[in-house]
């Protein structure tokens, strides 16, 4: 299962790539970041979201477990909303430092799953 998940971590970041030059801002207007960046985002958020829930759903996560993940997951969904939020804004250079803080957040979450 981790295998999985950290090929399709991966994966997705192999895919929002292309966002490395529109954070130096070359090229973007507002409102110009193309949809499949915001996509990017939301594949890094599900990756670790859909692991918690699979793993509950077989008990193998205990209560001490989830007391530390919990709060991460909702970290990763309030960085999910902001990077939603600069993508929205066509802001580049935010987009991209919270698709950053999302990756580096949901790697963390994915170590913890069983």
């Amino acid at each position: 299962m981790k295998k999985i998940l950290i090929a399709f971590a991966l994966a997705s970041a192999s895919l929002s790539t292309g966002c490395a030059t529109l954070g130096e801002g070359v090229g973007v207007t507002q409102g110009a970041l193309p949809a499949k960046l915001l996509y990017a985002a939301e594949a890094i958020y599900n990756v670790p979201a859909q692991a918690y829930v699979a793993a509950d759903s077989r008990d193998q996560i205990n209560p001490a477990l989830k007391a530390r993940i919990k709060p991460k997951l909702q970290q990763l969904g309030d960085l999910l909303d902001k990077a939603r939020t600069a993508h929205r804004l066509g802001s580049a250079i935010d987009f991209n430092a919270r698709k950053a803080d999302l990756q580096k957040l949901a790697n963390e979450i994915s170590a913890l799953i069983p």
